[in-house]
């Protein structure tokens, strides 16, 4: 079937998966994530969310590792004004990322982003701890597998 000739094509590295991200800041002023590796270390167990490091801080301690290939500006988003108000708010800036997977571990990008300062739009358990004011708590994660390249 063509699901299981796509896992092995995946498997023997014939085809790589490349994710895209849709991020916001932690911090306004926030340099994007610039192309090239991102290298943590991910604790050992099941524990959500997953808790990194930028060093192994003890045995069990496994690497993770992605790799930024494109990042992109992305439409500001803006809140619609309050009652009686006549300003515009301020536009929030979004980033685009697009991520190979070099290993794969549980919620990888999720975290390794998040870890970079750029949690993924709508991830409420990797914004939640950073980004209490999100409005973008509910609107999913958008977080999708865009392209698959032969190699």
């Amino acid at each position: 079937s063509f699901l299981s000739a796509m896992g092995e094509a995946l498997r023997s590295h014939h085809v790589r998966k490349v994710y895209r991200a849709v991020c916001e800041p932690a911090q306004p002023g926030l340099r994007t994530i610039p192309d090239g590796p991102l290298r943590h270390f991910v604790a050992p167990g099941k524990r959500s969310p997953v808790r990194l490091a930028r060093t192994a801080e003890d045995r069990g301690w496994r690497q993770c590792e992605s790799r930024v290939t494109g990042v992109w500006a992305v439409s500001a988003v803006f809140a619609p004004p309050s009652l009686g108000s006549q300003a515009a708010p301020p536009a929030e800036l979004l980033a685009e990322y697009d991520i190979d997977l070099v290993t794969g571990r549980t919620h990888q990008l999720r975290a390794q982003l998040a870890a970079e300062g750029w949690p993924i739009v709508g991830d409420a358990e990797y914004l939640r701890s950073m980004l209490p004011r999100s409005p973008h708590l509910s609107a999913g994660v958008p977080l999708d597998a865009c392209t698959q390249r032969r190699r």
